[in-house]
């Protein structure tokens, strides 16, 4: 049982990289753990496929159905028919944040919106200095609004890619290690007991 765990371990977190990988832009892989060896057929079909996280899962699925079959798993279909729910509905997940990733924000659309910017920097000076009698009060209110829409347009093309690795990106590499220490946390023997 315990091999099983072990190997069910490696691959939950496989899983987890290659999901992260598949939607990051980070040049180095995702520590994964490896409490279990993997044959090296398997490794390198791995390596050569487009698709990592659905291979990955259809391994934790066959593994599942292996042990169920061979009693070293004896669970009733029903809970083992929510497991797969549950993996594959984070798999679902995954590829709805693929999205985001993937298809970005329209181009032509940007393109108008630093147009629109420079006339609004051009433009906002001279209107600021008809409207207003005071050179100062003209002076502030362009700098406020042209620095406010500038800074709005900034912040928005930093959150429009979040999974990379720049500072103000999700914690990718973070993620990645707490997943690996609560399947740590899962393997050890005080977690597998149910408390009396």
């Amino acid at each position: 049982v315990k091999a099983l765990h072990r190997l069910l371990a490696t691959l939950m977190s496989m899983l987890f990289a290659a999901s992260l990988n598949q939607i990051s832009q980070c040049e180095n892989p995702f520590d994964i753990l490896e409490l279990a060896p993997l044959d090296e057929g398997s490794m390198e079909f791995l390596r050569g496929s487009t698709d990592k996280v659905e291979i990955i899962l259809l391994w934790i699925q066959k593994l599942i159905v292996e042990s169920m079959q061979s009693d070293l798993l004896p669970v009733p279909a029903p809970v083992l028919t929510r497991a797969f729910q549950e993996l594959a509905r984070g798999v679902v997940n995954v590829n709805e944040v693929r999205k985001i990733s993937e298809f970005l924000f329209p181009f032509p659309y940007a393109q108008l919106i630093s147009i629109m910017l420079l006339l609004h920097c051009l433009v906002m000076p001279f209107v600021a200095g008809v409207l207003l009698d005071k050179w100062y009060w003209a002076f502030l209110s362009s700098f406020i609004s042209i620095f406010a829409f500038w800074g709005l347009n900034y912040v928005a093309a930093e959150i429009e890619l979040p999974f990379g690795e720049d500072d103000n990106d999700l914690p990718m590499r973070g993620m990645q290690q707490y997943m690996n220490r609560t399947l740590l946390l899962l393997l050890e023997d005080s977690a597998q007991q149910v408390p009396r």
